[in-house]
C-alpha cells in the first residue's frame, strides 16, 4: 500500500525544504549540508577544523540548524509522509520497502531525500546502508548478533526457528537472511543459521550438520578444500576435536558419539593379530592404505616404532606377549 500524495505536491514540499535549509546562515548551512544530511559525514572535529571553531561550537550550530530544520517540517504535507512512513518502521526493515510505498519520500531538497531530511529532523528513525529502524541500525545489529551467537552450538550453527524470536519480525525470509548476513556475517543454508566460517574445519563442521549424517572424505573435501591440498584438509579435520574419522574414509561429528576408527598402530597391530605371524612391509602398508587416509611413509614410519619392529622387511611386534601388546598400544 502506498501514500496517495500526488507528485507534485512532493515536489512542493521539497521546494518548501529547500527554501528552509536556504535561509540557513552560511556556517549552519554547510555543517547541516554536510554533516546533518550527508549520507557519510566526517567527524565533527575534522569539520570544525575547517570552519576554524571549536568541536562544542559547531555542534551547537548544528543542532540550532537542526531544529529550524524541524521546525519547517511542521506542514500537513511532511506529517503525511512522516505517519505514512512510521507505521512501516516499526523496527528494521529496508529502506527500500519504505521507498516502495511511499515513494514521495524520494523528493529531493537541496539534494537531499526527503526521507533523509525526516531522519534528521525528527529524529525518530535511523538509516545505515540499505536498512532503516527506530534505533540506531548499528546498535540494533550488534544487538542481533550477540544473541545468534548466543545460540549457536559449538560447530557454529542453529536451527533457522531457533533464531527467528532474535530477528526483526517485520523481514521477510529473504530479508531476515540479508539482515543476518549484515550483522555478523551469518549464512542460511538448508534452514541452519551458520556462523562465518573462517577455518577448513568450521567449513567441515557445517557440512556436517547440514547433512545430517557422516560424509565421505572426499564429498568433505569437494565443500570445503577451496585451493587447498587434500592433506591439509585431512589434517584440519583430524586434530579438530569436534570430528572424527569414524570409517576408512568417513567423517563424523563428535557429538552425534559414533565410534572413532582405529589408528594406524591399532591397524597394523590387527593385522599381524589376525595372521600370527611377523607380515612384510608391503603387505602392511596396502592393508592399512586400504582403511585410513594416509601415506606409505607414514605406515612404515609406525611400523618401525615401538610397540613393532621391522625386521629383514617383515613387520613384528617388539614384545611377544599379548599382554605387553595391549599394554603398548
Amino acid at each position: 500500500m502506498t501514500t496517495t500524495m500526488p507528485p507534485a505536491a512532493a515536489g512542493t514540499t521539497a521546494d518548501h525544504i529547500s527554501a528552509a535549509i536556504a535561509a540557513l546562515p552560511e556556517p549552519e548551512r554547510d555543517i547541516l549540508l554536510r554533516h546533518g544530511l550527508h549520507p557519510d559525514p566526517p567527524p565533527l572535529a575534522r569539520l570544525a577544523r575547517q570552519h576554524g571553531m571549536q568541536r562544542q561550537q559547531l555542534h551547537n550550530l548544528e543542532a540550532r540548524a537542526r531544529k529550524h530544520l524541524a521546525s519547517a517540517c511542521q506542514t500537513p504535507a511532511l506529517h503525511e509522509l512522516y505517519a505514512a512512513a512510521a507505521q512501516i518502521i516499526t523496527d528494521v526493515v529496508p529502506l527500500q520497502r519504505v521507498l516502495d510505498r511511499v515513494p514521495q519520500l524520494r523528493a529531493e531538497a537541496e539534494g537531499v531525500p526527503l526521507w533523509r531530511v525526516l531522519a534528521c529532523a525528527m529524529r525518530r528513525w535511523w538509516t545505515e546502508d540499505e536498512w532503516i529502524a527506530p534505533q540506531p541500525v548499528a546498535r540494533a545489529a550488534a544487538q542481533c548478533a550477540i544473541a545468534v551467537t548466543a545460540l549457536l552450538d559449538e560447530h557454529g550453527a542453529a536451527p533457522q526457528w531457533v533464531v527467528e524470536d532474535d530477528l526483526p519480525r517485520s523481514l521477510t525470509p529473504a530479508e531476515a537472511q540479508r539482515w543476518l548476513a549484515y550483522c555478523g556475517g551469518f549464512t542460511v543454508r538448508s534452514e541452519y543459521v551458520l556462523a562465518p566460517s573462517t577455518t577448513i574445519a568450521d567449513r567441515a563442521a557445517h557440512h556436517l550438520v547440514l547433512a545430517g549424517t557422516p560424509r565421505d572424505f572426499e564429498e568433505v573435501y569437494q565443500h570445503v578444500g577451496a585451493g587447498s591440498s587434500r592433506m591439509s584438509v585431512y589434517q584440519a579435520l583430524i586434530t579438530d576435536p569436534r570430528l572424527i574419522r569414524c570409517a576408512a574414509h568417513t567423517w563424523a561429528l563428535a557429538a552425534w558419539d559414533i565410534k572413532p576408527a582405529r589408528g594406524i598402530k591399532d591397524l597394523i597391530g590387527n593385522e599381524l593379530d589376525a595372521a600370527g605371524t611377523p607380515l612384510p612391509v608391503h603387505e602392511v602398508v596396502a592393508a592399512v592404505l586400504s582403511q585410513h587416509p594416509v601415506t606409505a611413509p607414514s605406515v612404515h614410519s609406525a611400523a618401525s616404532k615401538p610397540p613393532f619392529t621391522i625386521v629383514d622387511g617383515h613387520v613384528t611386534w617388539l614384545h611377544p606377549a599379548a599382554d605387553q601388546r595391549k599394554e603398548a598400544r
